[in-house]
Parts: structure tokens; sequence; C-alpha cells
């Protein structure tokens, strides 16, 4: 079920009673889009199948170290333990030097360890609250009496749109879900700017050092009615915090335990993308250009390769590139972390470095299911390497994917008459219709075939054709006036 205007599109009313009533005339007087931190609406979340899980093999005082993997098909979750701080010590399966955090949060397909110590009485509860704030999965380690984490306050939709709207036009802010963090920005890992109330930590906290754990993956997975939605590929790493959640970590804390900088004698190439999308029709894009669209990019082996990417988006999304870990450029500098997944918030730019030691295609895709399925992917292809045989056979099958035609219809029948509603579309094209009919015979038909022409889509040229027999709706002396003014006209 597609987010609606409960939560994702607050209503005028609400808007008027709330005292953001300017806010929400400078969004629809700017067609900006609605407000919404998920695309999709989830009433059940799984941690390792289970809504709840229950650990009470772990012993009093007992060090754990978790695995955290975030598999589910769009979720981003914040994550607390009410035995106390956790500690970050891997991100990708990749060890960074450790610190302490009291909340992380979690994008699609990121990984990362931590440790947490098991409470001498009663069993801790480790919840991963979904990022609208909707549900939560939770494990509990220990055995007694449950020690809750603490509930996350409900999203303040009007804020967001108000933020929103104050960011629309600045460049290198990221804006959350709840509120707006500094992220990453540029080859030294500095930010553009500071707004009033973002919640800011640069560097590392203190190193922790813990005696040695046990290996515990734990699996979050989300689930919509009875169907299980999961990807259980690994990636990256926790993601940016969202500021109006409260939350305390950001990628800056991030800090390997070796310097990462890349052979400084190896031919360097910069490739910027941009990320792009149109909420309204659910089409996502880099550079205004979907999948099917799209030309492979070309890097060669042995060159080092800077990516920067640029968010104009409402929403955020986390990338991820197959076959390859790279530099995530932070404010660490030559200590940056090793990725293979990473967060863009929303109006955000991040940079990514890496050499390029593989050869042949390799996949390169927001990892929010139905973001890579809209078409937000591309083909990082080597020059001069003989074609996989994905690419040979079944490339031209994944182009057609973010092409496909959806239809859509509503049937709704009244006591006065039938209205039928339809659509069907693709990433540039539609062809809508339109009927109604009343139980005496009488009807109208409106069909439309609309090609969009501009980037953000708000303008299309189209064709179409109007039937329609709406005799029995006009009373007879009626009629006949009007077919004589016809008639004389």
């Amino acid at each position: 079920m597609v987010r609606g205007a409960e939560r994702g599109h607050p209503k005028l009313r609400e808007a008027i009673a709330a005292g953001y009533f300017k806010d929400k005339v400078r969004q629809e007087w700017g067609r900006m889009p609605a407000m919404d931190v998920t695309d999709v609406y989830y009433n059940k979340f799984l941690l390792n199948g289970q809504e709840k899980s229950y650990f009470k093999d772990a012993k009093p005082g007992e060090v754990v170290r978790l695995r955290i993997i975030n598999g589910s098909a769009s979720s981003y979750f914040q994550l607390q333990y009410a035995g106390g701080p956790m500690q970050v010590i891997s991100a990708d399966g990749i060890n960074v030097e450790p610190f302490p955090v009291n909340k992380l949060e979690i994008a699609t397909a990121e990984t990362y360890d931590v440790l947490i110590t098991v409470p001498q009485m009663g069993a801790a509860e480790l919840r991963a609250t979904s990022s609208d704030i909707t549900g939560f999965t939770s494990g509990y380690f220990g055995n007694g009496d449950v020690m809750k984490a603490p509930d996350l306050p409900r999203l303040n939709y009007f804020q967001m749109m108000r933020e929103m709207g104050s960011m629309e036009n600045m460049s290198g802010m990221d804006m959350g879900g709840a509120g707006m963090v500094e992220q990453g920005n540029g080859m030294n890992g500095k930010t553009d700017g500071q707004m009033k109330g973002m919640d800011m930590q640069h560097g590392t906290m203190p190193a922790v050092t813990a005696p040695s754990p046990k290996d515990r993956p734990v699996n979050m997975q989300e689930k919509n009615g009875k169907s299980i939605g999961t990807m259980q590929d690994m990636g990256g790493m926790p993601g940016m915090d969202m500021g109006g959640m409260g939350g305390d970590f950001n990628y800056n804390q991030l800090r390997a335990l070796n310097p990462t900088t890349l052979d400084s004698t190896n031919q360097w190439r910069e490739i910027k993308l941009t990320l792009t999308g149109n909420m309204l029709r659910y089409v996502w894009s880099f550079d205004n250009k979907p999948l099917s669209k799209a030309d492979k990019i070309p890097i060669r082996k042995g060159e080092n390769v800077r990516m920067v990417f640029q968010n104009q988006t409402m929403m955020r999304h986390p990338l991820h590139l197959h076959g390859h870990f790279f530099r995530l450029v932070n404010a660490q500098g030559e200590y940056s972390p090793l990725k293979h997944t990473f967060d863009v918030q929303s109006m955000g730019t991040v940079t990514i470095e890496f050499e390029a030691n593989e050869e042949q295609d390799w996949f390169f895709h927001c990892h929010i299911l139905y973001h890579m399925m809209a078409g937000m992917a591309r083909i990082i292809s080597y020059e001069g390497s003989p074609q996989n045989e994905f690419a040979k056979n079944d490339y031209k099958t994944l182009k057609k994917e973010d092409n496909v035609l959806y239809p859509w219809f509503d049937l709704s029948v009244h006591s006065q008459g039938v209205y039928l509603e339809g659509t069907v579309s693709n990433n540039y094209n539609a062809l809508e219709f339109e009927g109604r009919v009343n139980y005496k015979g009488d009807f109208e038909t409106e069909t439309h075939l609309l090609r969009y022409l501009d980037n953000r889509q708000f303008l299309a040229a189209f064709v179409g054709f109007d039937y329609r027999n709406n005799r029995n709706l006009i009373p007879e002396g009626r009629r006949r006036r009007t077919l004589k003014t016809r008639g004389s006209n």
C-alpha cells in the first residue's frame, strides 16, 4: 500500500490547525512534492523472521557481538539497545575504530557490527524502529523482566515540510526524514553549512576496548500483509542520522584503522551523477535518465575513480556498487572508511573513490527495491574488457524493467451511475481513460494519450477524443430549444 495523505501529504485543514498554513500554500504553489519518509507502508517488521526474538542463552555480563544486516526491501531502521550504549566496531565486515552510540540508523542493505553487554538482571531489548515510526521489531538478550528500549516520538510532517521548503534551493545540505544533518561533502569530508537544530557530530568518539565477543547474526526484514519482502545482500554501513529523531550517529564517526588513500600515481577519472526522480509519477533515475534510456558508464582498469553524487530528490537513496569496495570520503580524511553501500540524504552530496581493479560489467543501483525497478540504476563497464554472460544476454532485459507498462483502474458503482477511471503508463507515456454512465443509457468518455516532455514531467503533449451521449439527461422542451439555437448558428 503506497503511503497516502495521512502521513506523507498533510491536509490543508490540518496545516491551518497546526499553524503551518503559509508553508502548505508555499508547497502547493511551488508544486513541491509531498514530504515523505518511506515509499511503502508495512504493517510488520521482522528480526530473523520474527516480530520478537529471544536470546535466552546470553549470560549476565556477557559481551555479545551482533552483525546487523538490514535485509529489507525499502525500510530504514533506528536501532536502540536498552542495556546501555552499543559500540560500533565494524562496517561492511571491515573493522573501524570502535566508538559508542545510543542509537544507530541503518539504511536498506547496510551492515555493521556492534558490541552489547547483557544486563546482570533481566532481558534487555534491542529495538529496530522503522524510520516512519509506524512499527518496530525486537530482540531480547538475557533472562527475567524485560528492559524496554525508549519509544521514539511520532514525526512532525509539518515541520519537515517547513524545513524542506527552506532548504529546497540550497545545495550541499542534507535533509533527513524528520530533520537535517550535515553529511560529508567533497574531497576533504567537510560540510557546506549548518542550520539551527541540526545534530552534528564530527570525528570519532572515544575508542573503548571490550572482551572477545560471540558472533550473533541479526537480519531485519519487513512484512506487508502475508508477503515477506527481503533482500539478503549484505550492504554497506550505518546511515546518516535523521536529526528530528534525536539520533547521535553520522558517517563522520567512521574511521578506518589504516589509511585508505589511493595510489596518487594512477590516472584519475571523475564521474558526477545527479540523483533525480518524479515522486508524483514514481520515476527514479540518474541525471534524469532511467536505466532504459542510459548508456553504460565507462572506466578503465588501473585508474582511480572518483564519483560525486548530488541528490536533488526529496527522498533518501542507499546506493550500492557491486564487486567493489570504495572510500566513503568523510571528515576522517586519509582514514575515510571502506564501504560498498552508502546513503545519500535529500539535497545531500557524497563523494566516493576506488581503484578500478576488476573487469567486465558491474551493476550500480539504489538499493530501495522500488527505486531500482523504476530506473535508478547504471552499469559500470570496464573499457577493453570482454563482456560477461549477463551483459551479452540479459542486459537488454534488465533495461526493459523500468519501462514496463503499469495499469491502474478504479471502478465505482453508485445509485445514480457507474464511474470508471483507468491509466496505463510507463516512464514517459500514459494512456488515460475516464468514463461515466447512468442507468438510463447516458454516458460520457474521455481518452487521452500523453507524452511527458520535461524532466519534472509537468508538461505533456497529448492527443485524444471525447465520446458521449447525454440525450436522456436533457428535458424534451429544453432539448428542442437547444437544437434550434444551434441550428440558427
